[in-house]
């Protein structure tokens, strides 16, 4: 019975991979989420290359992000920048040079997307509130028309 009802569960809800995008399946309307992010170092500066190691060659360190990754929606693609919405509402530029993005499940995305739009609206109404109460807490300036 256990078995039958997990399968109906899964097949309700099927499980998605994020799966890493090249750079030419990126395309406007599916979600995204940087996987990684890749930076540029002279590792002999900071002294983490072996003796005899070129000091000048550059080297490429790959880092996953250390916040939880946000959902965010493709406008336009024009490699290597990738126009992009976030769920605040606040367009951004993605720069494939610095950032590996996974593409996200349409309907994961879009929920993932849709919750967190939700969730940034709550935080304006609630500053928007805490704005107004303090303004009709403080008392009217005093005009100086006599």
């Amino acid at each position: 019975m256990d078995q039958a009802m997990n399968q109906m569960n899964n097949q309700a809800n099927p499980t998605t991979l994020a799966r890493r995008l090249a750079p030419e399946d990126i395309t406007p309307g599916i979600y995204v989420a940087v996987l990684h992010k890749v930076q540029e170092v002279f590792p002999r500066l900071y002294g983490e290359c072996a003796p005899g190691a070129d000091r000048f060659e550059l080297s490429r360190v790959v880092t996953t992000p250390t916040r939880s990754p946000t959902p965010l929606r493709v406008i336009d693609v024009c490699v290597p920048f990738v126009f992009v919405e976030r769920p605040n509402g606040r367009p951004a530029i993605v720069d494939l040079r610095r950032a590996r993005l996974a593409r996200l499940g349409d309907a994961f995305g879009a929920l993932a997307f849709d919750r967190f739009q939700a969730e940034e609206a709550k935080r304006r109404a609630k500053r928007r509130a805490e704005r107004d109460a303090e303004g009709e807490a403080q008392p009217p300036a005093e005009s100086d028309q006599d």
